[in-house]
Formats: C-alpha cells, sequence, structure tokens
C-alpha cells in the first residue's frame, strides 16, 4: 500500500462524476479516461459493474456510467470541495458532509 503522497487524487463532483470519469460515459469512455484498454473483471448484477486497477469500480445502468466506487486504502484519494473523504477523523467528516450538503440544498441519507 502507498502512502497518501504517493496516491493518486480526484475530486468529487457532486451529480457529475469523479476525476476523470462522468456520469453518463459508456463502458469504452470510462476504459479510455482511466488509461487502460478495458476492466480487470466485470461483474453481473442487476447493474453492470466493472472493475479496473487501484481500486476503481465503475457501474452501468442501462449502458452508462452511473456510479462508481473507489476503495478507501488501495484507490484514489477523493475530495469533496479540497476535503478528503477517506482518512480523516470520522467526526469532522461527518459534520463536514452535513455542512456540506446543507450548503448546497441537499441530504445526507
Amino acid at each position: 500500500m502507498g502512502t497518501d503522497a504517493e496516491r493518486e487524487s480526484c475530486e468529487l463532483r457532486s451529480g457529475a462524476g469523479v476525476g476523470p470519469l462522468q456520469f453518463g460515459m459508456s463502458p469504452a469512455q470510462v476504459a479510455h479516461a482511466l488509461l487502460v484498454s478495458g476492466p480487470q473483471e466485470r461483474v453481473g448484477g442487476p447493474y453492470a459493474q466493472e472493475d479496473f486497477p487501484d481500486g476503481v469500480k465503475a457501474f452501468y445502468d442501462a449502458g452508462k456510467l452511473a456510479c462508481v466506487a473507489l476503495d478507501a486504502v488501495t484507490g484514489p484519494q477523493v475530495f469533496l470541495s479540497g476535503f478528503p473523504l477517506a482518512g480523516s477523523d470520522p467526526e469532522q467528516g461527518q459534520r463536514f458532509l452535513l455542512d456540506h450538503a446543507a450548503e448546497h440544498g441537499n441530504w445526507v441519507v
């Protein structure tokens, strides 16, 4: 496992995507954005799932990217408005998410 300084980082864009991935992309566009030829594994289920290197999982609805899951340990460090979503103090994280949601007219469930 690399240190946080070695990890790739990316920004979560509410309702739009994360890092180079944008919701609505095709599987080929996702692979291209991740700079790989294709996924390491495809998983069945209600939503098509593709697993990529470095802890990135892409989920598709009707062939378009609908959800991204990133491994908190091996995946990229994800930030929301500059706040690290993994590795922060849980109480700080909860307060940040509640404040961010309220500021943008959203809810945390």
